[in-house]
């Protein structure tokens, strides 16, 4: 796959990604959904990353997802990529130490795998601003928006989009297959782009 899976992005306004919030803070089941398909793997895998059990991952990305429904309008999109997954991993990264404060609250100085790990592995975790395994989350999310927003292109803008954006041909050698222009195969690799970056809010 080509990384220049981000080209064309930086025509994305915040305006676009503060629809989709807007969306979601009036409650639409249908934004929410899409939300819960698009990030809720991330978020269990954070937790994963945690060293948690996949019941104790499974309640935490609930409760992430209950902490983002109250904050979401306070998210302002900056126009840099990755910012709402930054923005996310930090209330996941507060959601994580809560939970493992709670545990050793419980624990106190019993020795236990669990306080151990808290104790050893997950403070440098959540030291770091970044999320973790950040280039394998963000081709997660990429690929799960692209399932998502699939059947809303005709094909021929679609195979404009992936042949160019995911195969790294030529806008050129595209359009001679599909009988386009190289500008019209330019032209609908950007539509795509927009529509998956208002669906991923960068």
């Amino acid at each position: 796959m080509s990384t220049s899976v981000n080209a064309g992005y930086s025509t994305g306004s915040a305006a676009t990604a503060s629809g989709l919030i807007r969306q979601l803070c009036e409650e639409d089941p249908q934004a929410w959904a899409r939300f819960a398909d698009l990030y809720a793997p991330m978020v269990y895998r954070w937790s994963r990353r945690a060293n948690l059990q996949m019941a104790e991952a499974r309640d935490l990305t609930v409760e992430v997802f209950r902490v983002v429904s109250t904050r979401l309008s306070t998210f302002t999109p900056t126009g840099v990529t990755g910012s709402f997954r930054a923005w996310l991993w930090g209330i996941n990264r507060q959601v994580l130490r809560r939970h493992f404060e709670r545990l050793q609250t419980e624990l106190g100085d019993q020795a236990d795998p669990t306080a151990d790990v808290w104790r050893c592995n997950v403070p440098e975790m959540l030291r770091c601003d970044v999320p973790p395994d950040e280039e394998e989350v963000r081709k997660g999310l990429v690929f799960r928006t692209l399932r998502m927003i699939r059947d809303d292109f005709e094909e021929t803008t679609w195979q404009a989009f992936w042949r160019t954006t995911i195969e790294n041909q030529s806008a050129t050698d595209v359009g001679r297959d599909l009988a386009m222009t190289a500008t019209a195969v330019r032209l609908a690799t950007y539509r795509v782009l927009c529509r998956m970056r208002e669906e991923m809010m960068e």
